[in-house]
């Protein structure tokens, strides 16, 4: 009887498993290394884009971004998208910045809308090798914009308040001049009258229009009230 024994050291091909299934739980759908000489890019799908597609494939970067750009790009985007994810504005950014990011908007076989982004940075010092990651950022984006929806309703809410206010503001203005105006002129001639049947007209119409200028600071500290949510009701009987 004969048999052959073979150990092989799997280490570094769990830690890859591994890592691929860290890399699903973080979001991400394509892991890849872009050599910067050769324009190669060794891609790792953690998720097979369609039946028979590799996991781990090795392709040209051009065209690989090209192929896509046709396929699930709409056509008025795909002059936008190819200028950004060309090799040479990868590395301009890179220049600039630890990393570079790009958002960008595929249409999926169904009919789908989602939004894809794509990050790049250089694998270590010698800079001869990028890291690229895509991941799908749909539910984050729908989140941003209807949080964005949101403020718009809250701003234009606040602006039409404010609006609201102003004209306020303009007509109590002229509400709070016409007694202030009556009290002012019917003191004037009650001070310079003589006559003291004539003065005591004058003081009763300065009471008149004092009155009614409390009556309106009254309401308007009433509206703060009620807009401050401290306003008492206060039950009473009427006919």
């Amino acid at each position: 009887v004969e048999c052959v024994i073979t150990a092989f050291d799997v280490t570094e091909k769990i830690l890859e498993t591994q890592l691929i299934s860290r890399f699903t739980m973080m979001g991400y759908e394509v892991v890849g290394l872009l050599g910067v000489p050769s324009r190669q890019v060794r891609y790792f799908r953690l998720k097979p884009m369609r039946f028979g597609m590799l996991f781990e494939h090795y392709e040209d970067y051009f065209e690989s971004i090209e192929g896509d750009l046709e396929k699930v790009i709409a056509p008025d985007q795909r002059a936008a998208v190819s200028r950004a994810l060309r090799l040479e504005t990868i590395l301009d950014a890179l220049r600039e910045a630890p990393s570079y990011d790009f958002s960008f908007e595929v249409t999926t076989s169904d009919g789908r809308h989602r939004h894809k982004l794509l990050q790049f940075s250089y694998l270590d010092e010698a800079r001869d090798t990028i890291f690229l990651c895509k991941s799908d950022t749909t539910s984050q984006y729908q989140l941003e914009h209807e949080q964005i929806s949101r403020l718009r309703e809250a701003k234009l809410e606040a602006d039409q308040a404010n609006a609201a206010k102003s004209t306020f503001l303009a007509s109590m203005s002229h509400d709070l001049r016409t007694p202030l105006n009556g009290i002012v002129g019917f003191t004037d001639l009650a001070l310079g009258e003589t006559d003291p049947a004539r003065k005591q007209e004058y003081l009763h119409k300065v009471r008149s229009s004092g009155t009614l200028l409390l009556d309106l600071v009254n309401d308007t500290l009433e509206l703060s009230r009620i807009e401050s949510g401290k306003a008492a009701l206060s039950p009473e009987a009427v006919n």
